[in-house]
């Protein structure tokens, strides 16, 4: 049995380059960089990294490993279905809860500021909650897929309570941005 495993950064070493080659050919293209431009593109592609990494990595890959057959499918999937069950068996201790909490709250809501400022028709609260959870939804299923798959062996939680911790997450990011917006608005007039 071969085993690989693929930690973080190895996407920010390979996102990094790719951003560079992006620049080099745009500007053999345009002859023109705007900074401001490239400055927000480069901090989405550290984000989307950084979202991908915490979400999907490490992930181990075994390969000719026979011990993942006799693991029954519903265990590989690891789904979490009925949120926030584990908090109140006492499974969990109470510092795990509030990263967990956070975390979850946390990791969306620079997604939707992205989003408001690449274009001012997403800043509303129906295209923070869509874009907050169809995001959670795709990357619960992509770890749904890749715990089936018969490659990984390191199985990620499938839950429901992410789903609802992120675009909760994803609602808060859209009012304080929108209370900052309309300050800074405001402030400009007068």
């Amino acid at each position: 049995m071969m085993e690989i495993i693929f930690p973080m950064q190895i996407l920010f070493v390979i996102n990094f380059f790719i951003w560079i080659i992006y620049i080099i050919l745009k500007y053999l293209k345009h002859k023109e960089i705007r900074f401001k431009d490239e400055i927000f593109k480069g901090l989405f592609i550290i984000y989307i990294t950084f979202l991908i990494g915490i979400t999907m990595f490490p992930r181990c890959i075994r390969i000719n490993n026979p011990d993942l057959f006799s693991i029954p499918l519903y265990q590989r999937a690891n789904l979490d279905i009925i949120p926030f069950v584990e908090y109140f068996n006492n499974k969990i201790p109470l510092a795990g809860i509030i990263k967990n909490v956070l975390g979850n709250i946390i990791l969306l809501m620079p997604l939707n500021v992205f989003a408001f400022m690449h274009n001012r028709k997403f800043m509303n609260i129906k295209s923070s909650f869509l874009l907050s959870l169809l995001t959670s939804i795709s990357i619960e299923l992509m770890q749904l897929i890749l715990n089936l798959s018969l490659l990984s062996s390191n199985f990620r939680a499938v839950s429901i309570e992410d789903v609802i911790l992120n675009t909760i997450g994803g609602l808060i990011s859209y009012f304080i941005y929108s209370f900052i917006y309309s300050r800074l608005k405001r402030d400009k007039e007068i």
